[in-house]
């Protein structure tokens, strides 16, 4: 079964619940990160009736859709570490992650045990040397798996707590230097358009990042200084 039909399979079950999953989340006023919200206590917040048995469908809704539209530096949040998800850039994961990173950028490695899966080109599977060329290097759409996540991120000695919380302030930096072209061979990310599309959904149209002062967001006098590592 293909992923459309499979989407098809669970919207008839779960139409209700997804919609407001999806309804509810919304990039952050901290940075550009859309998180989805698959914790029990956030899904009886919503009203969704036995959340434990409907959590491990609603994620695989929830992927398919990120993946159908690329939906740009998304985080599937759960209860657990090792079920959360984070989709951007291979790049981006990489700097999340550490690998390939400068010492200078360690501040922005805060998913060190994190695996990547890089979405390849169609016509590059059967190329072994531009597969792996393109899982290590290539810019395009990336799945980060998290099996650890830390509670603590320490900005400016001062701790945050909660990966929502953090996270959107971190890529924001992160973006913001591949705007500025602190970091070598990674590129800003494309606004994603898709011809692909889910029955009755709509991708969120959004930009990923702005300069300061053009969005609410962001405080007009921010300047680039990276936070500190996390402890």
């Amino acid at each position: 079964m293909d992923t459309l039909e499979r989407f098809k399979e669970l919207y008839a079950l779960l139409r209700v619940e997804f919609l407001r999953v999806v309804e509810k989340s919304e990039y952050s006023g901290k940075g550009p990160v859309i998180f989805f919200d698959l914790r029990e206590k956030s899904l009886e917040a919503l009203e969704i009736s036995n959340p434990g048995e409907k959590i491990k469908d609603l994620r695989e809704m929830v992927e398919i859709y990120i993946c159908t539209y690329e939906q740009m530096n998304s985080f599937i949040l759960c209860d657990n570490a090792e079920d959360c998800r984070f989709y951007s850039l291979n790049q981006i994961c990489r700097l999340l992650t550490g690998r390939y990173c400068p010492a200078k950028f360690s501040w922005c490695a805060v998913f060190p045990t994190g695996e990547i899966e890089a979405f390849i080109p169609e016509n590059m599977h059967k190329n072994f040397p531009f597969a792996e060329w393109y899982h290590a290097y290539g810019n395009g759409f990336a799945c980060l798996y998290l099996y650890e996540i830390p509670e603590v991120y320490f900005k400016y000695g001062e701790a945050v707590t909660g990966v929502e919380n953090y996270l959107p302030e971190i890529v924001y930096f992160i973006m913001e230097g591949i705007k500025n072209g602190y970091y070598p061979h990674v590129i800003y990310p494309p606004l994603y358009k898709t011809d692909k599309h889910l029955p009755n959904m709509h991708p969120k149209v959004v930009y990923w990042h702005q300069s300061t002062g053009s969005v609410n967001w962001k405080d007009e006098n921010l300047r680039y200084i990276p936070p500190t590592p996390v402890r």
